[in-house]
């Protein structure tokens, strides 16, 4: 009798068992899903590949066309900047149970665990290094997006995916053009088939075209100041600068100036980038390249590099060169920009236990340095005698309404 409740016990035991483990597994399947589709609502990853062409395009075919420069802005302002929280999985005995099961599976036939907490931290550390991309700081989104193809584990994840491409799209700009053909070729070769592949394919043409280009340049007979209006056109602005220093002084015009100064520009030297749109603005032999000067501290003072008191020097100007449309749209396009949300969801991150402190600490510290970095930088530059000399001369600008819709 014993015998017969003790294997009827065991049964019990073995079918509630198997019962707990199989609702485990169904449970941690099903956050499982909700945890990728949530994801992908947040990140958006198609898109931004699909963006980056468009971006790189835009900077190497169409820099000065503030149209489409803010419509990309605002297009940009949304990739991993979404409105909604961070993936929220939250995981008890039974989830753990189930989790514990599904990676042993997953071990077993070679594929990588699942991993939702640490997965939450790369996303985390993705979103910070896009800001910086985003900002057009170049250099200190290299150094995290390196840092975090070490960190990703899985090499044929999206997030991995992204990072390469983005990666290499950062090279570009800097005109590092073997690194960033190395990365493009990576994407290309590791995730054939997929948007990454084609944008990596798109930007490596566009690459490799203009290194073609810059070698016809470079064996070129023409005049020192032809050469920097073909390298400018082709998106070389470290060559563009390098060609200018080498210019005679009387060989210099403000339309090689105003190159000059988008070549810094778009090298990341944003306060000496300022300082010489600065002086072509306020020059009046040639009212276009002021107007291009001006168009570009109006662009960097409302979007990029925030600054009221360039913001109001600009505004005036405009209006003073009849460009005041050009205001109003950059103002228009201004609202629209999703301010960026990567430091208020690592806040809520840390809090919740998500994500570690330090990690958190680090980043933050990263961005406060580079900003007071910037911002001390331009403010040198404004308070320098002759350049508040000028601004100082200007009037208050007009409001200019701006329809809403």
């Amino acid at each position: 009798m014993r015998r017969i409740i003790l294997f009827i016990l065991l049964l019990i035991l073995l079918f509630t068992s198997f019962g707990f483990v199989s609702w485990s597994i169904v449970r941690i399947k099903l956050k499982e899903l909700k945890y990728y589709v949530a994801k992908d609502q947040l990140l958006n990853l198609q898109f931004s590949s699909e963006l980056l062409r468009d971006k790189f395009k835009q900077l190497m075919l169409y820099k000065d066309d503030y149209k489409k420069e803010i419509a990309l802005n605002i297009q940009d302002s949304t990739v991993l900047n979404a409105s909604k929280d961070d993936i929220n999985i939250e995981l008890d005995y039974a989830d753990h149970t189930g989790l514990m099961i599904v990676n042993g599976v997953r071990r077993l036939s070679f594929k990588d665990s699942l991993r939702f907490v640490e997965d939450k931290e790369i996303v985390l550390k993705l979103q910070y290094a896009f800001f910086f991309e985003r900002a057009h700081k170049y250099k200190q989104a290299i150094k995290k997006y390196e840092e975090l193809l070490k960190n990703i584990d899985n090499k044929k994840s999206e997030e991995y995916a992204f990072t390469l491409l983005h990666l290499g799209f950062c090279y570009a700009l800097l005109e590092n053009t073997d690194f960033a053909l190395q990365k493009l070729t990576e994407t290309e070769n590791d995730f054939p088939g997929t948007h990454y592949s084609q944008s990596a394919r798109i930007i490596k043409e566009l690459l490799l075209r203009g290194k073609e280009k810059k070698a016809e340049i470079a064996k070129s007979t023409v005049s020192g100041a032809e050469k920097i209006r073909r390298l400018y056109k082709n998106g070389f602005y470290k060559a563009v600068l390098t060609e200018y220093s080498k210019l005679r002084p009387e060989e210099k015009t403000y339309a090689l100036d105003y190159i000059k100064g988008r070549s810094l520009e778009e090298t990341s030297n944003i306060p000496q980038a300022i300082k010489e749109y600065i002086r072509l603005v306020n020059q009046t032999e040639d009212p276009e390249v002021a107007r291009q000067a001006n168009r570009r501290l109006v662009m960097i003072s409302n979007i990029y590099q925030k600054n009221d008191t360039l913001a109001n020097f600009s505004k005036q100007k405009a209006e003073e060169l009849k460009d005041d449309e050009m205001v109003k749209n950059v103002e228009k396009g201004k609202n629209l920009i999703v301010a960026p949300k990567i430091l208020k969801k690592l806040e809520k991150a840390v809090e919740k236990g998500d994500v570690k402190a330090e990690f958190v600490e680090e980043l933050k510290e990263d961005k406060v340095v580079e900003e007071k970095k910037i911002e001390t930088e331009i403010a040198e530059i404004i308070e320098a005698p002759e350049i508040k000399k000028v601004i100082e001369t200007v009037a208050p600008p007009k409001e200019v309404e701006v329809k809403k819709r």
